[in-house]
């Protein structure tokens, strides 16, 4: 098991880097995602019909190329 932050910007763009096979795994959390950009970096699009809040905390949690709306708590 891994865990990895950054940037979506910044990941989307480095299709080569080590980032490449945490996405083939089809798993991961996305906090305040772009919905039009950021299932990309799991090979997905994000639900759209689901309601995404944005505000710190909200996000996707994708498993196996499944996504559903969380909430992250401190």
């Amino acid at each position: 098991c891994v865990v990895a932050g950054g940037r979506t910007d910044q990941l989307r763009s480095r299709f080569g880097h080590w980032t490449s096979y945490s996405r083939s795994s089809r798993s991961g959390l996305l906090l305040r995602p772009d919905v039009d950009l950021d299932g990309d970096l799991f090979g997905l699009r994000l639900n759209r019909s689901a309601r995404r809040p944005n505000r710190p905390g909200s996000g996707a949690v994708i498993v196996e190329g499944v996504d559903r709306v969380i909430q992250v708590a401190i």
